[in-house]
């Protein structure tokens, strides 16, 4: 039996990450439980229609850490938008890190790639070639 896949982002300051992907990414909170001291225990987003789920770390409980502890994250979250260079500004401006600026519009796919404040890598993609 298959089933579905969804990405489960740990953070450190995992209310604050939501914040941002709110923010910059125009994601939607659709769940929330919050553990002892507030920390999220469990959340989920939607961005775009895409669900994605998000805890605090859990360091000392479960040995669960996220990227910024462990020195960085081989995986990469690929984001089709429509708005490539928007979407990278706006992550920047709200203290991302790019890694690859956009490349030009006009070719079949553009793509860029940043880091967010939280140490996950995110690729923002979109196909085809802009139209004037």
């Amino acid at each position: 039996m298959t089933g579905s896949i969804t990405p489960y982002l740990i953070i450190d300051g995992a209310a604050n990450a939501i914040d941002w992907y709110r923010s910059v990414l125009g994601a939607e909170e659709t769940s929330r439980m919050t553990g002892g001291a507030g920390r999220i225990a469990h959340a989920e987003i939607r961005i775009g229609g895409s669900p994605l789920f998000i805890g605090d770390e859990h360091v000392h409980y479960e040995g669960i850490h996220g990227p910024m502890r462990i020195g960085g994250t081989p995986v990469y979250l690929d984001l089709e938008t429509d708005d490539v260079a928007g979407v990278f500004e706006r992550a920047i401006a709200a203290g991302a890190t790019a890694i690859r600026q956009p490349t030009d519009p006009s070719m079949p796919i553009q793509s860029a790639k940043f880091r967010d404040p939280f140490g996950h890598i995110w690729l923002l993609t979109r196909s085809g070639g802009q139209t004037a």
